[in-house]
């Protein structure tokens, strides 16, 4: 019964269309705006090919303000899906999000990070939590570099997809 279930699951994660997938960005915060139109199409196909109706993006630079604006721009095409403001720190004022934000997200226990480890320790959780992973990684230092490694471990297993913008 076991090993059904283990195959019934493996087949929904790697079937093409499964609702409820979740995908989280992995970015350097000085990416280039010449990937947003290239950005815009690969969130696209996500929806439209694997599925995806939750998005996830961090707001510590440009990459991730432009996956936030093109999931937005997505969102007048697609009713279906949802964008998450995710937060390394508990807000200490009141957030003023985008309307084309349906919320913030803080997970449990977030509160309890030393501040140095805050944004990993988020972009490690919501990548174990995530079925997708849109990233752009040039440079190989840095805490979007250790996420992107991370993400490719777990596609390795078998977790997750990792989609890597060129």
């Amino acid at each position: 019964m076991v090993i059904l279930l283990q195959n019934i699951i493996l087949i929904m994660r790697i079937g093409v269309m499964v609702l409820g997938r979740k995908c989280f960005f992995i970015g350097h915060r000085d990416a280039p705006f010449e990937i947003y139109d290239v950005l815009c199409d690969v969130i696209e196909q996500h929806i439209s090919e694997f599925g995806v109706t939750e998005f996830y993006v961090g707001n510590h630079g440009s990459f991730d303000f432009m996956a936030g604006k093109a999931v937005g721009v997505c969102k007048k095409k697609y009713a279906n899906i949802s964008l998450y403001l995710c937060l390394a720190y508990y807000p200490k004022k009141k957030l003023e999000l985008p309307a084309y934000f349906d919320g913030s997200y803080f997970p449990e226990g977030q509160e309890m990070v030393p501040y140095r480890v805050a944004i990993p320790r988020l972009n490690r959780y919501m990548i174990a939590h995530s079925d997708f992973v849109i990233a752009y990684v040039k440079n190989i230092t840095g805490g979007a570099y250790v996420s992107l490694e991370y993400a490719e471990k777990l596609q390795k297993q078998g977790k997750l997809h990792v989609w890597k913008l060129i």
